[in-house]
């Protein structure tokens, strides 16, 4: 896949999202490696879905150190997770945010609306 940026053609690399879950003493964390976009959102989706529907209560941790990109999409996952913690009694965790993804948070407001450690 081509796709031209900044004047440039360059080569596109194709998405994806991995996702590890672990119980800890305070919920539920999965670790998310690669990129949160349009094409991954669902998976995400999927997973909290399955948390949630679970007998087990306990905070949602996102560990995204190795978060590569985060589309408009994934932040809408995200806000959607938090609303589904907040309505359930838990809470949304965010855990190993970069500097860049920081920054991002702080641009669209949803430092103000996630937990982030």
């Amino acid at each position: 896949m081509l796709c031209i940026w900044g004047g440039m053609v360059t080569k596109m690399v194709q998405s994806f999202l991995e996702i590890t879950r672990k119980s800890t003493a305070d919920g539920t964390c999965l670790g998310l490696k690669g990129w949160l976009d349009t094409a991954n959102s669902p998976k995400l989706q999927t997973e909290v879905e399955d948390i949630m529907a679970s007998p087990e209560k306990g905070d949602i941790i996102l560990e995204i150190s190795e978060l590569l990109f985060i589309s408009s999409a994934g932040l809408r996952i995200l806000l959607m997770i938090e609303n589904k913690c907040r309505a359930d009694g838990r809470r949304q965790i965010i855990r190993g945010a970069t500097q860049a993804t920081k920054e991002l948070f702080s641009l669209t407001g949803f430092a103000k609306i996630l937990t982030i450690e």
